[in-house]
C-alpha cells in the first residue's frame, strides 16, 4: 500500500499525514487503510476469506444474541444465501423490540442513526463508533487513493449546516490528517432555512468552488445559474455527488458547462459506502467489499441473471448493533463479478436508484426521472418553475407537485400536464398540484419521484 500512497502525492501536493504525535487517529487511520487496501484490491482469495471470516462471525454473533436472528439463521454452519430477505419492516421491528445488540469493546460507543425516510416512516438503527470511522476512512481513502487533488477549496453541502462556514481545511477526516485546501459549508436549500434554489446556486458561484459535494438535483440548479451568465468560479474540482442517482446526460452536461467531472460515490444511510465510481469507466462502480457484501435477485428473489438490473441485498461486515443480513435496500442495478477494467472484485453498473425513485410505465418498465434530466428548459417556457416532485399513485396516475415563483393559471397546469406526459407516458393521467414549497423531509434528500404502487416492504 505505501507504494500507492507514495504514487499520489505529487510535488504539487503538500505531504501527510502528519503523524500520530499531531494527529491521535492518524494511524488508526492508516491501518484502516491497510485493511481496506488488501481486501479491496488484493487477491480474490484475499477478498474471499476476508468477507467469510466476517459473515460466519456475524451469523452466529446474531444468532445468539438476538431472539429475531435465531428464528431465520438455521443452526450449524448456515450459508447466508440460505437466510430469508431482511425487509425494511421486519429491520424496524427488529430494532424496536430488541434494541441494539451487544458489541466486542474494540467496536465503540453504540449510537442510533436515522435514514430519513421519503414518505414512509424513517427508519432508526443502531450504529457503533467503528462504523463511522469506517466510513471516514473510507471515504479519506477514496481521497488518497483516487489521486484527488488535495490542496484544491473544498465546497460542502450537509444538513448539519445552517449558515455558510469556512473551514481552514476539508471538514473531513481527510483534512484532519492530511493538509488540504480550505473549504467552505453550505446550508442545503429549504432545510430549515428560506434559501431557495436559486439563492443556492448563486451562492455556490459566489467564491472558488474546488471540489463540490451536492446532490445532482442541486448541481442541476448551478448548471442552470452559469447557463443564464453567472461567472463560472475557479478553481474546478471534481464534483462528488451524493443522496440522488445520477441520471443520464448530467455528467456531459457537468463537463459542459462547468468544466468538471462527477465522481459519484454511491452510498447509503444504513450501512455508509456501497461502491465507488471506477477510476477507467465511469458508467461503473467498485463495490466497497470490506465494507459489505452485494447480491443481485429478481423479483422472485432468484439470483439475477448474468446481464439483468436486479434488486440489491446488502450484509454489512461491519454491523453489529444492528445486523444487516441480506438487507433489501430497494435499489436496483446490475451486478458484475467483476469490473471490465480489470478489478478483481464485484462491481455494479446501471445503477438506477431506488425502485421507488423509479417511474413504472403502463408498459410495466420502470424509469428514472428528473425534471434537469429531460430540460428544465422546457418547463421554464411554461412557467417559472422552482421545484418538481412526482407522486405515482396508481398504475396510470400521476400527481406533479410544483413549486414556482408565481401563481399557476389553468393554461400552465394543462401544458405541465402535456410536457410531463411528452416526457414519460401518453398512457398516465396527470395532475398538476401547485405548492409553496416541496416537502423534501428531514434528512434533505431530494426523492424526486415517489412511487406508491414499489411499497418495497417500508
Amino acid at each position: 500500500m505505501q507504494a500507492r500512497l507514495d504514487a499520489i502525492r505529487p510535488e504539487h501536493v503538500r505531504p501527510g499525514p502528519q503523524g500520530p504525535e499531531i494527529h491521535g487517529q492518524a494511524s488508526d487511520t492508516l491501518r484502516a487503510f491497510a485493511l481496506i487496501e488488501a481486501v479491496e484490491n488484493g487477491t480474490t482469495k484475499q477478498r474471499r476469506d476476508y468477507q467469510q471470516e466476517r459473515i460466519a462471525w456475524l451469523l452466529d454473533h446474531a444468532r445468539v444474541h438476538s431472539r429475531f436472528w435465531a428464528g431465520r439463521i438455521p443452526a450449524g454452519t448456515p450459508a447466508l444465501r440460505r437466510l430469508p430477505i431482511l425487509r425494511k419492516a421486519e429491520l424496524r421491528a427488529q430494532v424496536a423490540t430488541e434494541g441494539p445488540l451487544p458489541v466486542p469493546p474494540e467496536h465503540g460507543a453504540v449510537g442510533v442513526a436515522h435514514t430519513s425516510g421519503s414518505t414512509a416512516e424513517p427508519l432508526r438503527l443502531h450504529v457503533t463508533l467503528l462504523n463511522g470511522h469506517y466510513n471516514e476512512a473510507r471515504l479519506a481513502y477514496d481521497d488518497v487513493t483516487g489521486g484527488r487533488d488535495l490542496t484544491l477549496p473544498f465546497t460542502v453541502m450537509r444538513s448539519t449546516f445552517k449558515t455558510v462556514r469556512g473551514f481552514d481545511h476539508w471538514p473531513t477526516m481527510t483534512g484532519e490528517i492530511w493538509r488540504t485546501g480550505p473549504a467552505r459549508g453550505l446550508p442545503i436549500p429549504g432545510l430549515g432555512n428560506a434559501q431557495t434554489v436559486e439563492e443556492f446556486a448563486a451562492r455556490v458561484l459566489d467564491e472558488p468552488l474546488g471540489h463540490f459535494t451536492t446532490m445532482p438535483s442541486l448541481l442541476a440548479a448551478v448548471l442552470d445559474a452559469v447557463e443564464n451568465g453567472a461567472p463560472r468560479p475557479e478553481p474546478l474540482g471534481e464534483v462528488l455527488p451524493y443522496g440522488e442517482t445520477v441520471w443520464p446526460g448530467l455528467r456531459e452536461r457537468t463537463r459542459r458547462v462547468l468544466g468538471m467531472p462527477i465522481v459519484d460515490r454511491y452510498s447509503c444511510e444504513e450501512l455508509g459506502p456501497i461502491a465507488f465510481q471506477c477510476p477507467a469507466l465511469e458508467t461503473h462502480y467498485h463495490v466497497a467489499s470490506s465494507n459489505l457484501l452485494v447480491e443481485s435477485v429478481d423479483d422472485r428473489g432468484r439470483t439475477a441473471a448474468d446481464g439483468r438490473p436486479g434488486n440489491l441485498l446488502l450484509t454489512g461486515l461491519n454491523a453489529v448493533a444492528t445486523p444487516l443480513l441480506r438487507y433489501a435496500i430497494g435499489d436496483m442495478a446490475r451486478l458484475l463479478p467483476r469490473c471490465a477494467c480489470g478489478h478483481g472484485g464485484q462491481a455494479l453498473t446501471d445503477l438506477r436508484g431506488r425502485r421507488r425513485a423509479l417511474l413504472r410505465l403502463p408498459d410495466g418498465s420502470r424509469r428514472l426521472w428528473h425534471m434537469g434530466s429531460t430540460g428544465s428548459a422546457a418547463w421554464l417556457a411554461i412557467a417559472p418553475v422552482r421545484e418538481v416532485r412526482l407522486i405515482q399513485t396508481g398504475a396510470r396516475a400521476l400527481v406533479a407537485e410544483v413549486s414556482a415563483a408565481r401563481a399557476l393559471t389553468e393554461d400552465d397546469h394543462a401544458r405541465l400536464a402535456a410536457q410531463l406526459r411528452a416526457e414519460t407516458s401518453d398512457g398516465f393521467a396527470v395532475t398538476v398540484r401547485q405548492v409553496e414549497r416541496v416537502d423534501w423531509g428531514r434528512g434533505g434528500k431530494r426523492q424526486v419521484v415517489v412511487n406508491l404502487l414499489d411499497d418495497e416492504g417500508a
